[in-house]
This record gives C-alpha cells, structure tokens and sequence, in this order.
C-alpha cells in the first residue's frame, strides 16, 4: 500500500514513504513524480541508496522543482517542531502504524516485511 497526499494547490505536495511492496529500493521516490501537480515543489530529506529516475520533458513542462537535503540543524528541527505544535504540521498524516514499546520485539519485523508501514510510531 502506498501512501500518498496530493493537492492540486500550485507549489504543494506531501509524499510519505519511502518504501513500497517488495522492498524495491528508491521506487516510491520514484514513483511520487507521478503524483506531482503543476508547479510542486518535491523535497527529497534523507538519503537514499539508489538511482532517482526523472522524465525530464514531464517534470520540466509542468514547472516542477526538486530540492534535496540531508543536514539538518537545530534550527531546522525547533521550527519543525514548532509548526507541529502550532497546528501547521499534522503529525499524524505520516504514521500509518502504532505500537507499544512492549510490542516492538514481537511486531516490528512482521511490519517491516508487510509492505504496507509509511511510518510506525512506537509510544513509550
């Protein structure tokens, strides 16, 4: 199952996984270019072990923009956090999975190979 919030809005776009059924490395990043609007913005945080694939005439006729980033500073975690508590963020639209800190030893391998968690929260 793949995880996807799209708005038609112009420079708007949230993709929340990075993982898809069989494990195929780098394919939901792959795949979310599909599910870009005109004029979104694609912002890529973390690194992944693998090739990105484009179609360069589609995401340039659309005016699309691509932005990576694998540092962070603190300043960067504080504002996130702040537009979190502030409403501005839901959290909660990018975890598809809860579990116990007491269930993590017996679930979290069966969740792993489901192909199905976007994120899983673990509450202690």
């Amino acid at each position: 199952m793949i995880k996807v919030s799209t708005c038609t809005t112009p420079g708007l776009f949230d993709y929340g996984t990075t993982e898809m059924p069989n494990n195929i490395p780098g394919m939901a990043i792959n795949i979310a270019f599909t599910y870009m609007s005109h004029t979104a913005r694609y912002i890529l945080i973390g690194l992944q072990k693998g090739d990105i694939l484009v179609n360069h005439p589609e995401f340039h006729k659309r005016e699309r923009t691509l932005m990576s980033s694998r540092n962070a500073t603190r300043s960067d975690f504080e504002y996130v956090i702040d537009c979190i508590e502030n409403g501005l963020i839901n959290a909660e639209n990018y975890i598809s999975h809860r579990l116990s800190f007491d269930q993590v030893g017996e679930k979290f391998a069966q969740l792993l190979g489901s192909g199905e968690v976007v994120k899983a929260g673990i509450n202690f």
